[in-house]
């Protein structure tokens, strides 16, 4: 079984964190520099990471760390995309060393932050890359570091603003396409709020599935290649609720504990 807990009890304050969005914090993407990261196999990426500003809430006393306002500092940073979170790091190592998951495909990068997940599916070549995330600052350096990436290796690059409780922003196919939007989803740490999980499992099924009208044959041939590769930490409680959304949006959702870090996260 999964780890759970039970959620938050104060859902009035959950609720706003989640349908307001929080007001985009400030980003100084002109201090953002390049950083290397290492994602093991001899494969590395480099990213571009604005000043951390989760140090600006942090006071360092007698070797000792203080945080001035544990409640304001974890909210300010709720769902926020301009640091590398584990999960992220998780997922960018898994696909940089097991490139066929997305080489040859067409790969959109949901909640992308600063595109370290992008970057690493970079590496393997595929056909497209698309990065989404409400944050503009952060979805901006995603694409400069694919940019930055492209000099080696040309990759069709593509940002798209997606609000999950709007389907007006889900990206669509092109006119007269027969085939799924794309083949691959990428996304970490994204389950963390209840009201969002159908949302994001409608989503994930609008990206991947075949349009209503195509033949049994053609939806079997691409419910093969295409999948979903998302990372959650393990202590997250939404993940069984995530499963039965996928399958009433008709995915086939199998949550398995992440290789070297089964007690921490699942894939």
């Amino acid at each position: 079984g999964f780890a759970k807990k039970k959620p938050p009890t104060n859902k009035k304050s959950k609720k706003k964190i989640f349908r307001e969005q929080k007001p985009i914090r400030s980003l100084d993407a002109d201090a953002a520099t390049l950083k290397t990261v290492q994602l093991g196999g001899g494969n590395s990426v480099d990213i571009y990471v604005p000043p951390n500003r989760l140090e600006d809430g942090i006071v360092v006393e007698g070797g000792n760390v203080k945080i001035d306002d544990p409640k304001q500092f974890v909210e300010d940073f709720y769902g926020s995309g301009d640091v590398i979170w584990p999960s992220s790091l998780h997922l960018a190592r898994l696909v940089a060393n097991c490139p066929s998951f997305v080489a040859n495909k067409r790969v959109i990068d949901i909640g992308c932050g600063l595109g370290l997940a992008s970057a690493a599916a970079h590496l393997a070549k595929p056909t497209s890359i698309a990065v989404s995330d409400l944050d503009d600052g952060v979805m901006d350096l995603a694409m400069r570091t694919l940019e930055n990436m492209n000099k080696n290796n040309n990759v069709p690059l593509d940002k798209c603003r997606i609000d999950w409780l709007k389907k007006e922003t889900w990206p669509v196919a092109k006119s007269g396409s027969s085939s799924c939007i794309f083949d691959v989803v990428l996304a970490s740490d994204v389950l963390f709020n209840k009201d969002s999980i159908q949302h994001f499992a409608e989503l994930v099924a609008h990206c991947l599935l075949m349009p209503p009208s195509t033949s049994n044959d053609d939806q079997e041939d691409a419910s093969s290649s295409s999948r979903a590769l998302i990372v959650d930490p393990a202590n997250r409680p939404h993940r069984d609720l995530f499963v039965k959304c996928c399958q009433k949006a008709g995915l086939v959702a199998v949550p398995t504990p992440f290789p070297g870090q089964e007690k921490d996260f699942v894939l």
